[in-house]
């Protein structure tokens, strides 16, 4: 079951990534410091029970294979994802796309755990940050191949 909410939440963040790409207006305005034009992805309860689902894998070593069969899937299609983003920004990767794509999942999921520490402490949440950090990701590791 837990699986399939899964991949539910990786159509979501599907969407997320794709908003993300640089060039898009979105992104434009996350770069310029214009957080309110970033609408906040960020669901709470399924944070804490995809969290809490990753502890479990961490310590039965059976739900660890299933989940990390689960997510190969979710990057090889985040990796088409980069792909389609990357050529329409007419640049190439520096690295192995599926490498990109393997380093955009945590730093994501790490973005929403940050946004949700920072709620939870009364503080400023910043929820352009995970988008401006796959921007940068994109960026970094691609060139102009124009």
């Amino acid at each position: 079951m837990f699986l399939a909410l899964l991949d539910r939440s990786w159509e979501r963040r599907a969407r997320w990534v794709r908003r993300a790409v640089p060039g898009k207006p979105e992104i434009a305005r996350a770069l310029d410091g214009d957080p309110a034009s970033i609408p906040s992805v960020v669901d709470r309860q399924w944070t804490l029970v995809s969290t809490e689902f990753s502890f479990h894998a961490i310590r039965r070593l059976e739900v660890a294979v299933r989940l990390v069969e689960h997510e190969v899937k979710v990057r090889s299609e985040l990796a088409v994802l980069l792909t389609e983003a990357l050529e329409h920004l007419k640049r190439a990767p520096v690295i192995p796309v599926d490498q990109l794509a393997r380093m955009i999942v945590p730093v994501t999921e790490g973005a929403d755990i940050q946004a949700l520490t920072d709620e939870a402490a009364g503080m400023e949440v910043r929820s352009e940050l995970g988008i401006r950090a796959v921007a940068g990701l994109l960026q970094h590791f691609s060139f102009s191949n124009e």
